[in-house]
C-alpha cells in the first residue's frame, strides 16, 4: 500500500518528489506512511503536552479550531530540520506539513521529552540541565516540585 521504505538520511533521497507525491491524506494513513518512509525519525507519540507547557494545548486547540480539524497526537522527532534554511530537506518538511494540517503537532526531542508517570510531552532533559534545574524526567502534575529549589 506505501511506497518502498526509505532509509532516513540528513537530506532528500533521489525519488523525494515520487515520495511526496504518495503521501496519503487520513491522519492516521500519513502516520503510517511516515513511519514506513521515515523508518525511526518519529521517536514517540503523546496524546498532549504537559500541564507544565499548557499554552501548547491551548494553541494546539486553537489552531485546530481554525482549520475545522480534530487534535491528532504530539509526534517527538529527531528533528524537524525547519529551522535550516540551507538544507535539503523537502520531504520532511512537507511530511511536518501535512501532519500539521491533519491535527498533529510535530516537536523534536531536543527541546522536548516525555514525563515518565503520565506520557505527556515536558521539556527535554537537555533543555532542563542547559537551565541549570535538576531533571526528574517527570512533569509538574506528576510530581508537583520547583526544579529551581533542586539541587
Amino acid at each position: 500500500m506505501f511506497a518502498q521504505r526509505t532509509v532516513y538520511t540528513n537530506s532528500d533521497p533521489p525519488n523525494v518528489a515520487s515520495l511526496i507525491a504518495q503521501i496519503p491524506e487520513e491522519p492516521n494513513e500519513i502516520l503510517q506512511y511516515t513511519q514506513q518512509v521515515l523508518p525511526d525519525w518519529i521517536l514517540g507519540e503523546c496524546p498532549q503536552f504537559s500541564l507544565d507547557l499548557f499554552k501548547f494545548n491551548e494553541q494546539w486547540a486553537y489552531a485546530c479550531v481554525q482549520l475545522n480539524i480534530v487534535p491528532q497526537k504530539v509526534l517527538i522527532v529527531t528533528e524537524t530540520y525547519l529551522d535550516l534554511q540551507n538544507t535539503s530537506h523537502t520531504l520532511v518538511r512537507e511530511v511536518c506539513r501535512k501532519l500539521t494540517l491533519k491535527g498533529f503537532v510535530v516537536v523534536d526531542s531536543i527541546n522536548f521529552g516525555v514525563c515518565v508517570r503520565c506520557n505527556h510531552v515536558m521539556v527535554s532533559e537537555k533543555r532542563f540541565i542547559e537551565g541549570g534545574l535538576k531533571y526528574l524526567g517527570l512533569c509538574q502534575k506528576c510530581f508537583p516540585h520547583d526544579p529551581r529549589n533542586s539541587a
